[in-house]
């Protein structure tokens, strides 16, 4: 699964790190199955009604004896009939009891034996259900088809909703074959993961469509869809490549690109894995207002837009639209042919997905190089950026309650970190020892499930590495421990030798005393690349030789870590600027950054390198160091703080000219995104009369829309396309005043009976739009009043968060005072909220001094 790019920066606060609860959501493995056969039977008119039948039989297979049952079953369905049989000889089973339990979505069924592990059974169990409204499980959508009204209705199961459209073993370990046959209206198109075997008549205005059996996979990758979409297939290799999309003339045809952006992803992957495509076809369906992409094996569905992609389209377009391509098929083979065994591992998946999404993206538009280049960079410095925090969480993080695992797609730690990470490796072992790695991974357990040492184990055979070291112990040091390290460069004597620290470079309290295996990557620009090494994790300090002139490590960021200098190190980096790699120069300008944030050791350095950019074409350090999380935030800490603001301002104003005088009229491909951020830049810093609507003509047509009450309220649980709408537009120049501000508020906050919508407001929250004042105030009032109809739990996370995006001293006295009074969190909560906002106080207090520090210095 994936979200579209705005999606990769949906603020993660809500991740469930650690399950105390004494309630198990996991299913006992007494029993597992081996195959399904889904009848699923609609109306003949999916308008008519939102309600279905259907059939489940399961064949059982019986791990050790036991006399229950247990697979999961949501309230949405209502059991009708249950026959449990012995397989071979069709006895009868007689069932005691069921008992459905909602907390953990449990359907326990009682038998009056024990069942015997020699022994298989099968269980079938009818069931009416009713179609979602939400987009998750079975759901029905209504849209415009000229002037007629047209419904359609499609799965998606991921992660945990399956058990919403059929009973099943909704859990990823539990791999089983399916047959799915689904009757329907005559006049509507079936689709599943397999291709279709048979369809016959029911009566006069009715079908039923029998699909191919499909290889094992999980519950969550079962997909069917009925619909009157339009259909365009073509043949490539002998696959059949299907586009779904909403019958529109004017889109439908444009699907050139996705066809081929499919298939050289599928060629690829199968060349890279070393296996074949499993199934003849791949359908993509395009469904407006989708959050993405969603890998379901055989039949993957993405937002309309990234299929419908004009040749005459803008390169930025076709780089999202391909590597959203990439990452849903390159889930085929990572996490479709090979699984999870849990949740926990999710990284395995979507890092690995995410990974070959920018492999695959750079070779498919090879001209397209720098803007790629852009986007991972990015993606690069938001996960260190989140990582950082008190909040964040190991790549390997186990999680068990339903809403923590639907959570836990969070994209800066299993997607952006985890790519990070696997790209890192792979520089460090050799491109093509880690390709034998992971073929091996993939041949050993196709069909099945792995667990990251299953990967440890297939990359050791192939790697060459340090006597006695085992690659599980340097992948499980980046796995399996939040944050990440700084590496402290220093130079001895005259002779190449450098002193090289590792530290810690996390808030929470489980990156504590945490150390890495670090592959030392450096350059010298008159030398080029080399990797240095290993740094041990049992070691705090090494000297290592590093050739060259000015031997930059971790020079274009290939290892998830950052890189500081003694003041000798950055007096030489300032004074060599014009010889250093655009990519070295942006992380250069983000490190130095977040050392400010940390210690303050950096300012001088950071000041030299903005008076650089003054005559810096390339985009990318710009991008770095006008980026939300670097200038944007040094202006948000310093609001409302008279002693330093002004001179703050007339930095940031001085940037921006700057950065508009080398941008406004650079038609670069790869200048795109840094013009549009300069003209952001120009409206935030009232440099100019002119009011643009929005950050892309994307946004420009979502900005009016926030103030629709009707398309709002429609919006407010689908919170992943709200997001992405809410990152689409540039929130400080979206409304006309504080008035209009107030009323998409109004809007947003009228009521919490979605919960997941305190993820917008973190979104809101940390845009910094030019009245978010107002929205402080109108939480505290609207979230006190409504504290008893969110779980406390939640609430605290969700104000954990909220404490990493209020700057302004009155904003932090209101909100203590909040906390203070609030009345259903615990008061081990309370101290906890209060403790991060001494934390952040006391950061932002540490910068202002700095600053107050260098005033003069800063001002020249």
């Amino acid at each position: 699964m994936i979200y579209i790019k705005a999606l990769f920066v949906l603020v993660s606060f809500l991740v469930n790190t650690t399950v105390t609860t004494a309630i198990s959501y996991r299913l006992p493995d007494s029993t597992y199955p081996s195959h399904y056969i889904v009848r699923i039977e609609t109306n003949s008119d999916l308008g008519s009604a939102d309600n279905y039948t259907g059939q489940v039989t399961i064949t059982l297979n019986v791990y050790y004896p036991t006399d229950q049952i247990v697979l999961h079953a949501a309230d949405n369905l209502e059991i009708l009939e249950l026959q449990l049989l012995q397989l071979e000889s069709g006895e009868t089973i007689v069932v005691q009891s069921t008992e459905l339990v909602n907390e953990t979505q449990f359907l326990k069924i009682y038998t009056d034996r024990v069942l015997n592990e020699t022994e298989q059974y099968q269980l079938r169990i009818s069931f009416q259900g009713r179609m979602l409204r939400e987009r998750v499980g079975f759901f029905l959508e209504a849209y415009q088809n000229g002037a007629e009204k047209e419904f359609y209705a499609v799965t998606a199961f991921e992660p945990i909703h399956a058990r919403r459209a059929f009973p099943c073993y909704d859990e990823p370990m539990f791999k089983a074959t399916f047959d799915v046959e689904i009757e329907c209206g005559k006049d509507y198109s079936v689709h599943s993961n397999a291709q279709a075997m048979e369809t016959q008549m029911v009566g006069k205005d009715r079908k039923l469509v029998r699909f191919e059996r499909t290889p094992p996979m999980a519950s969550y990758l079962v997909a069917f869809m009925v619909s009157k979409f339009r259909e365009e297939v073509r043949d490539f290799g002998g696959l059949k490549i299907g586009m779904i999309t909403q019958p529109d003339g004017v889109r439908s045809r444009n699907f050139e690109f996705a066809f081929q952006a499919t298939w050289f992803s599928i060629d690829a992957l199968q060349r890279y894995t070393g296996e074949k495509y499993p199934f003849a076809k791949l359908d993509q369906v395009g469904i407006d207002y989708f959050y993405g992409g969603l890998e379901n094996w055989g039949l993957i569905l993405y937002i309309t837009d990234a299929l419908v992609v004009d040749s005459q389209a803008d390169t930025w377009d076709k780089v999202d639209s391909a590597k959203l391509i990439a990452h849903e098929v390159a889930h085929q083979f990572f996490g479709n042919l090979v699984g999870l065994t849990w949740w926990e591992h999710l990284w395995l998946k979507e890092g690995f997905a995410t990974f070959m999404s920018y492999k695959l993206t750079e070779l498919f538009l090879p001209g397209a190089r720098q803007v790629i280049k852009q986007q991972y960079f990015m993606d690069r410095w938001e996960a260190l950026h989140f990582d950082a925090d008190s909040i964040t969480y190991p790549m390997s993080n186990y999680v068990e309650h339903p809403g923590a695992i639907a959570m836990h797609y969070g994209a800066e730690i299993v997607y952006n970190k985890a790519a990070c990470v696997i790209r890192m490796m792979e520089v460090a072992l050799g491109e093509g020892v880690f390709m034998a790695g992971v073929q091996d991974y993939i041949a050993n357990d196709r069909y099945g499930t792995a667990d990251p040492y299953k990967l440890y184990l297939s990359l050791h055979e192939f790697a060459v590495l340090p006597p006695n070291v085992h690659i599980a112990e340097i992948f499980h040091s980046w796995a399996n421990q939040a944050g990440h390290p700084i590496v402290y460069v220093e130079k001895i004597g005259e002779f190449g030798w450098y002193r090289l620290t590792q530290q810690m470079y996390c808030d929470a309290e489980t990156c504590k005393r945490s150390r890495w295996w670090i592959p030392i990557f450096y350059s010298s620009y008159e030398l080029g690349d080399y990797f240095g090494g290993w740094f041990p994790d049992s070691a705090e300090t090494i000297t290592v030789a590093l050739y060259g002139n000015l031997p930059l490590v971790n020079n274009r960021g290939y290892g998830f870590y950052r890189v500081s200098y003694c003041q000798r190190g950055w007096q030489d980096i300032i004074i060599n600027w014009n010889n250093i790699d655009s990519e070295s120069r942006a992380k250069l300008i983000d490190d130095a950054f977040y050392f400010l944030w940390n210690n303050g050791s950096t300012i001088e350095p950071l000041k030299a390198m903005l008076d650089l950019l003054k005559t810096e074409s390339d985009p990318l350090p710009w991008l770095a160091a006008m980026d939300d999380r670097t200038m944007r935030k040094l202006l948000l800490m310093v609001k409302g703080r008279s002693e330093v603001e002004p001179f703050v301002q007339q930095m940031a104003r001085n940037l921006t000219l700057d950065m508009l005088k080398i941008f406004r009229n650079d038609t670069r491909i790869e200048s795109n995104l840094a013009r549009r951020k300069a003209i952001d830049w120009e409206e935030r810093m009232n440099l100019t009369t002119t009011r643009r609507v929005g950050r892309s003509n994307q946004g420009s047509y979502m900005c009016p829309q926030m103030l629709s009450p009707e398309l709002m309220v429609e919006l407010r649980c689908n919170v992943k396309f709200l997001i992405e709408m809410l990152r689409s537009v540039d929130l400080t120049v979206c409304f006309n005043g504080p008035d209009e501000f107030r009323q998409f508020l109004d809007y947003l906050l009228q009521s919490y009976e979605c919960p997941e919508v305190l993820k917008v407001i973190l979104i809101v929250l940390r845009e910094g739009a030019s009245h978010v004042d107002q929205l402080i105030d109108k939480l505290a009032n609207d979230l006190y009043d409504l504290q008893n109809s969110i779980e406390s739990d939640q609430l605290e996370e969700f104000l954990e968060g909220v404490t990493y995006y209020i700057y302004d001293p009155y904003h932090q006295r209101l909100y203590q005072q909040f906390i203070d009074r609030l009345e259903v969190i615990s008061e081990e909560q309370r101290s906890t909220l209060f403790r991060l906002l001494d934390s952040q106080q006391s950061r932002i207090a540490s910068v202002v001094q700095v600053l107050l520090k260098f005033q003069n210095f800063l001002s020249v």
